[in-house]
């Protein structure tokens, strides 16, 4: 999905530096691209998952604002070819600033889901040395780093160090 984004910048920046919008297909509207609706339906439970979402969202709009707005300037001749070419620059920088806003977003995205599997495959392993079946044992671990009811001490002594 998202190298789709990153190959259609690279067709815009030939748009630019040849003044061609030919080189440059369509914009869509945020929303019909396979990863803007992606963003638009995904739905996290995860309070800081769903922050994350939020900001690629923010920034995957506006990337696509900007570059609507270069592929305008292109289309319409103005009078001035150097102010043309400023402004192309000017919006051009835009598009990067926020192609590389989204990539820091969906790098943390990326760290966070691999902490989440991480931490999934820590406390299977916990569950088996254990014996421990209490799903919610070790999410309440976990979760909250609180002690919980569960009979089994081993079980929390492991997974608050753990294991």
């Amino acid at each position: 999905m998202w190298i789709k984004h990153v190959n259609r910048i690279k067709q815009l920046a030939d748009a630019v530096s040849n003044l061609d919008p030919s080189l440059f297909k369509s914009v869509k509207k945020p929303t019909d691209c396979p990863f803007g609706k992606w963003l638009a339906t995904y739905k996290a439970e995860n309070e800081e998952l769903r922050k994350l979402i939020k900001e690629a969202e923010e920034y995957h709009n506006m990337l696509h604002e900007s570059v609507g707005r270069v592929v305008s300037i292109i289309k319409n001749e103005l009078p001035d070819e150097e102010k043309r070419r400023k402004t192309l620059e000017e919006y051009y920088s835009s598009v990067l600033r926020n192609k590389n806003n989204l990539v820091t977003v969906l790098e943390s995205l990326t760290s966070l889901i691999d902490e989440a599997a991480a931490l999934k495959e820590k406390s299977s392993r916990c569950q088996e040395r254990t014996g421990c079946s209490n799903r919610s044992c070790h999410h309440s671990v976990k979760q909250n780093r609180k002690s919980h009811k569960d009979p089994s001490r081993r079980c929390l002594e492991e997974l608050s160090g753990y294991c």
